[in-house]
């Protein structure tokens, strides 16, 4: 009994064996296949593809409906996010990709260097150097039609077409260095998450009108402000311990607005978070640093942004700054430095 159940292990293992082993030479076989095809120019590289495919979206002399240039034009994105960007044009057709996925309006004068990705409320302006494709700057541009006459105060894309000039009703421009260094680095993930959040600032429902979209924009600018004030009066004389801060403060380790990435604040830091090498050392206080909490991303946070509220209750959205004096233990609400807000979108 015992031989025969031998037996049978051995011919189990040996045809599981062999199998493995037939497997594994027609993927050599494979493989040999396709380094020739690859060795006699048959495999066109990514760039001639994405090409190609750009060429047949644009050829009229065929008739390819609707469907058809769906999938081609999704094919051209998987395309072009595999394609590793080297010159200014493989930047401004990258930028053209990210702008299709988000919904963003993509223009272009690569005379002067310079593309723009825009919508109704805001654009960002990316200079590219034609030489060598590096990026010399990233701009973002808010288009205030809160207070500006004709209701609509321009709109983006058309600030974009002017070249970026200001126009009535702009709300000022800024650089924005992180999204520069994404683009530089090839990041483009947090690119798209600067832009996402961006988009999701004016994001108010089909109700709010620009105008609406511009005095929320404003409203959260001015609280995000007041936030950075308080943060910043205790922050000299409170302790180098980024825990202490986190803990024994106000409103915890304030990360302050980075281009499309909301403020947030780091309010609690929980035992487990402080273990490090599977769990068998802890962290000395001296070793957690504010580097550290947003390279690992520890603790608990809480960001703010706009939402919509539902319930109709009016509200009221700051005009500028609510803070009066630091020196008080309640920050007093100015009602002339207040406007109603349309309680049907609006919620701080």
């Amino acid at each position: 009994m015992t031989s025969s159940n031998s037996k049978a292990s051995s011919s189990s293992s040996s045809s599981s064996s062999s199998s493995e082993m037939l497997s594994q030479t027609r993927a050599e076989i494979l493989l040999d296949r396709l380094r020739s095809k690859s060795a006699s120019q048959a495999l066109r590289p990514l760039t001639d593809l994405s090409r190609m495919t750009r060429q047949t979206l644009m050829d009229r002399r065929f008739g390819v409906d609707s469907q058809e240039k769906q999938i081609l034009q999704r094919s051209l994105d998987l395309l072009q996010e595999r394609i590793p960007v080297r010159t200014a044009a493989g930047m401004a057709e990258r930028l053209e990709t990210v702008g299709r996925k988000i919904g963003l309006k993509f223009m272009g004068a690569p005379v002067h260097g310079c593309y723009y990705l825009s919508t109704e409320m805001f654009y960002v302006e990316i200079n590219i150097d034609a030489g060598s494709g590096s990026v010399n700057e990233a701009k973002i541009h808010h288009i205030d039609s809160s207070g500006g006459s004709g209701g609509g105060g321009g709109s983006a894309a058309a600030g974009a077409s002017s070249g970026g000039g200001q126009q009535s009703g702009s709300s000022g421009s800024y650089n924005c260095p992180e999204m520069m260094e994404c683009l530089s680095r090839g990041d483009f993930a947090t690119f798209v998450a600067h832009l996402e959040g961006l988009v999701a600032a004016y994001d108010l429902g089909p109700a709010a009108t620009a105008a609406d979209k511009s005095r929320a924009w404003n409203a959260l600018r001015c609280v995000e402000s007041d936030l950075e004030q308080v943060f910043n009066s205790y922050r000299p004389w409170s302790s180098n311990d980024a825990q202490s801060v986190l803990h024994s403060t106000p409103l915890g380790l304030l990360h302050p607005r980075c281009g499309g990435l909301p403020l947030k604040m780091r309010y609690f830091l929980a035992p487990p978070d402080l273990l490090v090498n599977g769990g068998r050392t802890a962290l000395r206080p001296s070793d957690v640093t504010e580097a550290l909490l947003v390279e690992k991303d520890l603790g608990l946070t809480a960001t703010l942004a706009m939402e919509r509220s539902d319930d109709g209750a009016p509200c009221l959205v700051p005009t500028k700054s609510l803070i009066s004096g630091l020196g008080h233990n309640d920050v007093p609400l100015l009602q002339l430095e207040m406007v109603a807000g349309n309680g049907s979108w609006l919620e701080l």
